[in-house]
């Protein structure tokens, strides 16, 4: 399966398209390695369905691996959802880590300034 990786200021984004798969297929998990490095996991297991239209539909189970850094990453409030056939993982940036805009220039500067 495919998986898009998308930072932003405040958070990580992992994507992972897995089409027929239903959110009780899904688990994610953060290991940490011999290296210390950590490692988000995000497992998902074999579906099996019911003859339909003549054949069966069988999804093999599979794992994407996203190696994260948790000095930055907020590994306890790791949230995930699917829907549409897309796994979403957001881990958001530690506090002392998120960008903060001090000055946006796409917004009109206040009349008093």
């Amino acid at each position: 399966m495919a998986n898009v990786i998308t930072k932003t200021d405040e958070r990580l984004i992992v994507d992972v398209f897995a089409p027929g798969y239903a959110k009780e297929n899904v688990s994610v998990k953060a290991k940490v390695s011999d290296d210390k490095k950590f490692t988000l996991v995000i497992n998902v297991s074999e579906v099996k369905t019911d003859k339909k239209f003549g054949a069966y539909a069988n999804l093999p189970a599979f794992k994407e691996k996203v190696e994260i850094n948790d000095e930055i990453f907020d590994l306890e409030h790791t949230t995930a959802e699917v829907e549409n056939g897309i796994i979403r993982v957001s881990v958001p940036k530690k506090a002392e880590f998120v960008t903060q805009t001090l000055v946006d220039f796409a917004e009109p500067a206040p009349a008093n300034a």
